[in-house]
């Protein structure tokens, strides 16, 4: 080079074959900027931008200064170091500087590529490649420039590797560019230009089997860490591969250089701090500068903070786009045409009074690189066509845009933005505070208020942000109340989240400055039908699906698909899971106020109709077989939310479906573990009067459930043999064998085993060829033969079970090894001990609350018998602390007794006997056999002791004990209580 700029390695000015001595980092970085700039005006405040990152008070003099200093070094040729107005310019043409000669001979490669001139792209590569050193602008240190110009230079490196090696593959020379290609994947493992290369050429090489193998790691790398999946070309590619295709040569895209600066938009140049949103704006800042799409709209729900970070993204791409980044906002167009007006003025072009359309306003940007980040385009769908023409007459703008409804255009990529991210209900304080929506609101309090943030906060900071979703707009408002609100006050008016949140910035557009203004502005964009389906699914307290959409909404399914559809596409429904859609709570409350009073109580009607179709959905399937534990609760647990909200509705209004409701829904409320709440139900005023025979069986069925739960197996039996009297005729045999089963479930609790027994036998020979149930009722069984001391008997039974056992049925798994270690704990600890392993490993999530209160209890009274002192304990308070969270206490008056023993073992004899007391005293009052040989052993042997018991039947809870202990004996009395005021 005889003159010119050097910036691919370190920073060089040469003039004449003369290498000019630059005597600082700033100084070189001065030259590198203009010299990227060369032929254009560099603002001074752009050159102070671009050197430091908060500038000094002397910025503007320093700058001066160097260029003083540069203009002497320069001598005779400081005349291309022109002063102009605001800053300077490089007057040196551009082929000068070796990056922009760098880049047009990429540029150029990829053009005669794309022509099939493979020689000359060839040439054109080689030529770019020699140029490179690595690292470009070696020794200017970290200036603010170099930031998006250096990954952008390295960028252009490897289009010219990428393409080398297609051209080379193109001319049969595979195997050098498999040579090339293998160190570049190892140094940018989720690059798919580079990745995508070296699979073609592995491929036209023959080596298919490792084309596959780079596929495969580039998936895993690109899910990890950014969590996409490969481009739908390297996926094309990926299936050509499966097929034994051989692909073709893939095209290299190459971003041209320009030479001239559009305006920058300054309309977002002040943004609050982005907080929590650093994954999202790496992602989208990696997926407009791929530019495999025209367009890039974020979506999502009003006041998620699309806008902010739009402009967040814009400004970490300034680099990126050598022609500019146009803001655009298009709150206040109201025409189509107007978005073209907007871009033409955010651009300051000159005025033209005459009508322009895409066409014309194109060729105003021909070859300009230029990022177009436009805002509010929700409103106005009808401009996207206009977007999408001008952006494909013009190939080198991308558009960045936010909206709640995507443009449905050609070249989209739609990227949805969730709300903050929410701590979980059981997080611990430090990981409250440091979750993202609530250091959102934190932030936004102290700058309100002086707020600072403390642990003993966190309990009303979870609920806070939980009660608003996370939404950031929601949050921020919530946080400017903290200048009037305590906290626990705040969380409290959210109930009237609505009227509460108001009072935005006043220099952001209307529809953002309070929460009801923003989902009214976003409603207002729907058809009436589907206005009308919005606030309907607004009775939905959780996800709800298509089939549950059209009944409340009085649809037909194609009406309720296309209308969810339209409510995903703007945002006001989210995905769910599977075939399952919710609303935020915010959006559900403001879409709640849409409906009248009458058009409510008509809504809730439907709901209860949906509710009664599901449960009886529910209780044939699980009645007749065609349902498995794990298909039926796949389906209740998600409704179950919605199905207690329809129930409710019932009984406020007496509405005899609500005894239909309780009285199918009953066995799945019991095996999910949330029985509490339809003890509840029964325990009211149920409108049975006027309600259908068969629901009323149903209800006595369901009330013998309830009773079992309380420990009061007598009134069990009762409902239960008023349950079969009342069987509606032609039932099924299996729900008769189901109703035997439960009343000799509820006869062995009496203590007449012998009659338990024969019960159970009696549904067990009508159970052909249900192998669930039968091997539920083989384990009831296989413990009754225990308690009668059959243990050969027993045994047998357990193994007929195992072997019939369905796989994957962890339940009936984890009550046989129950069963298997309490029959062998008395003979046999190794084997006992065994048995206890395997049950620990069967005590999965799937299985439910009941089930494992049941095998802990077992597996309690094992560890005690063999001596396993603490281990029995742990069991039991876990016990302890579910058991009113199920609202399931059949065992509670035998988990004192074994209490009192784990107490005795330990030497606290005189906690142990009076806790003895309690618990005989409550199986005595209710009727109540203790459950277990083992226990009863050991207990009536406890019974036996020669201690004098004190006077008061009350132990004292507190002697001797560690805290843990205390307070799941407090716990236990409490369950004692619990059970002895429920009504028998």
């Amino acid at each position: 080079m005889e003159s010119g700029v050097r910036l691919l390695g370190p920073v060089q000015l040469v003039l004449q074959g003369a290498v000019v001595p630059l005597r600082s980092a700033q100084q070189r970085s001065l030259v590198a900027v203009l010299a990227i700039h060369a032929g254009l005006s560099v603002s001074m405040d752009r050159l102070v931008s671009a050197l430091w990152d908060d500038p000094p008070r002397s910025a503007v003099n320093a700058v001066q200064g160097h260029v003083s200093s540069l203009r002497r070094a320069m001598g005779a040729q400081a005349t291309m170091l022109k002063t102009v107005a605001g800053g300077y310019s490089w007057s040196a043409p551009s082929e000068t500087v070796d990056v922009h000669v760098f880049e047009q001979l990429v540029h150029r490669g990829a053009d005669e590529q794309s022509r099939g001139r493979s020689n000359a792209a060839l040439e054109a590569y080689e030529g770019a490649l020699r140029l490179w050193q690595d690292p470009p602008l070696a020794d200017v240190g970290a200036a603010p420039f170099t930031e998006a110009l250096v990954p952008r230079l390295r960028s252009r490196w490897l289009d010219a590797v990428v393409g080398r090696a297609a051209v080379r593959v193109a001319q049969g020379q595979a195997r050098h560019a498999v040579i090339d290609l293998r160190p570049m994947v190892l140094e940018h493992p989720g690059d798919e230009r580079v990745a995508g290369a070296l699979i073609s050429a592995l491929a036209s090489a023959g080596e298919q089997a490792e084309a596959l193998r780079v596929y495969g790691r580039l998936r895993e790398t690109l899910a990890d860490e950014l969590g996409a999946d490969p481009s739908p070309q390297l996926q094309v590619l990926h299936r050509d591969l499966l097929l034994q295709r051989l692909p073709a040569t893939p095209a290299v895209e190459v971003r041209p250089s320009q030479t001239t600066v559009l305006r920058t938009s300054q309309a977002q140049s002040y943004a609050p701090e982005l907080i929590g949103r650093q994954r999202e704006l790496r992602e989208l800042t990696a997926l407009v500068r791929r530019g495999d799409h025209r367009v890039v709209s974020v979506t999502g729900t009003a006041g998620t903070g699309k806008s902010r970070l739009c402009a967040a993204v814009a400004r970490a791409m300034e680099e990126d786009f050598s022609d500019g980044v146009l803001h655009i906002g298009l709150a206040d167009v109201r025409e189509p045409d107007g978005l073209l007006m907007e871009i033409h003025a955010a651009a300051d072009l000159p005025s033209d009074p005459t009508p322009f359309d895409a066409r014309r306003l194109a060729r105003a940007f021909k070859g300009r690189q230029v990022l177009l980040v436009i805002d509010d385009f929700e409103h106005l769908s009808a401009a996207a066509p206009l977007l999408a023409d001008f952006l494909r007459l013009v190939p080198t703008c991308r558009a960045l845009v936010s909206t709640r409804a995507k443009l449905r255009v050609s070249g989209e990529f739609a990227y949805r933005l969730e709300p903050l991210k929410l701590p979980g209900p059981t997080a611990a304080p430090e990981e409250v505070l440091a979750s993202p929506a609530v250091q959102l609101f934190c932030e936004r309090a102290t700058a309100a208020s002086g707020y600072r943030p403390d642990l003993d906060d966190a309990a009303y900071l979870n609920s806070i942000c939980t009660r608003l979703d996370g939404l950031p707009l929601a949050l921020e408002l919530a946080a400017a109340r903290t200048t009037v609100y305590a906290l626990p006050t705040l969380l409290t008016r959210l109930d009237n989240c609505l009227a509460e949140l108001t009072g935005g910035p006043r220099d952001v557009p209307a529809h953002q400055r309070a929460l009801r203004a923003t989902l009214e502005w976003s409603t207002e964009l729907l058809e009436p039908g589907t206005s009308r389906a919005l606030a309907a699914l607004s009775v939905f307290p959780s996800s709800w699906t298509l089939n549950a959409a059209a009944q409340v909404g009085h649809l037909e399914h194609d009406e309720a698909r296309d209308i969810v559809t339209d409510l995903l596409d703007n945002s006001l429904v989210q995905p769910a899971g599977p075939d399952r859609f919710r609303m935020l709570t915010v959006v559900r409350d403001f879409a709640s106020t849409l409906l009248t009073e009458d058009q409510r109580a008509v809504t809730r009607s439907a709901m209860a109709d949906w509710a009664v179709e599901l449960s009886r959905t529910l209780q044939q399937g699980r009645q007749e077989g065609l349902l498995t534990k794990g298909e039926w609760s796949a389906i209740f647990k998600p409704e179950e939310a919605n199905l207690i909200s329809a129930v409710d509705w019932c009984i406020q209004e007496q509405d005899t479906r609500a005894v239909t409701l309780v009285g199918a829904l009953w066995y799945f409320f019991y095996y999910d573990g949330t029985t509490s709440r339809w003890t509840g139900w029964v325990q009211g005023p149920l409108p049975t009067a006027q309600a259908h025979p068969d629901d009323l069986y149903r209800l006595a069925r369901a009330l013998g459930g309830v009773a079992i739960s309380f420990a009061d197996p007598h009134s069990a039996v009762k409902h239960y043999r008023q349950a079969l009297s009342g069987l509606p005729p032609g039932s099924h045999d299996l729900e008769r064998a189901l109703l035997r089963r439960n009343e000799a479930i509820a006869v062995r609790f009496t203590g007449e085993l012998v009659l338990a027994r024969e019960l159970m036998e009696q549904a067990l020979a009508s159970l052909p060829g249900q192998v669930q149930q039968l091997n539920d009722d083989l384990t009831e069984l296989a413990e009754m033969y225990a308690e009668l001391g059959d243990r050969d008997l027993a045994l047998n039974t357990l193994r007929r079970c195992a072997q019939q056992q369905v796989e994957g049925d962890h339940e009936t798994a984890a009550y046989i090894c129950a069963g298997r270690a309490m029959l062998a704990c008395q003979d046999n600890a190794a084997e006992a001990a065994m048995w206890l392993t395997r049950l620990s490993e069967h005590l999965v999530d799937e299985v439910s609350l009941v089930v494992r209160i049941d095998v802990q209890h077992m597996a309690a009274i094992v560890r005690l018998v063999l001596d396993e002192v603490e281990e029995a304990w742990a069991l039991l308070r876990w016990n302890v602390r579910t058991m009113p969270e199920v609202g399931y206490y059949l065992f509670a008056p035998d988990t004192a007794s074994l209490a009192a023993l784990l107490l005795h073992r330990r030497g606290h004899v005189t906690q142990a006997l009076p806790l003895t007391d309690h618990g005989a005293r409550f199986r005595k009052d209710l009727g109540l056999f203790m459950a277990y040989r083992p226990l009863r052993e050991l207990h009536d042997e406890l019974q036996r002791h020669e201690y004098q018991r004190p006077n008061s039947v009350e132990p004292d809870l507190t002697a001797g004990q560690a805290p843990g202990d205390v307070e799941s004996l407090s716990d236990l009395v409490q369950l004692l209580q619990v059970v002895a005021a429920h009504p028998h």
